[in-house]
């Protein structure tokens, strides 16, 4: 069922925005947002690094392979 991924990801997401909204020091917390990170390497990349090396990493992510 399509539906069932979907609807994983969205509480996935959900859950993160609402951690974030916290601003909590948990260790649950932590370990709830580092485990997100590392499913979105890319987004990580992109907010540790100033906006010059972001657009340049979007740039070369849109071109062909």
């Amino acid at each position: 069922m399509p539906s069932a991924g979907k609807n994983k990801n969205d509480k996935k997401h959900l859950t993160y925005a609402m951690l974030r909204s916290t601003q909590s020091d948990s260790v649950h917390t932590k370990v709830c947002i580092a485990s997100h990170n590392e499913t979105r390497p890319a987004l990580t990349k992109l907010n540790t690094r100033s906006v010059e090396v972001g657009k340049v990493y979007q740039s070369a992510q849109e071109k062909p392979p």
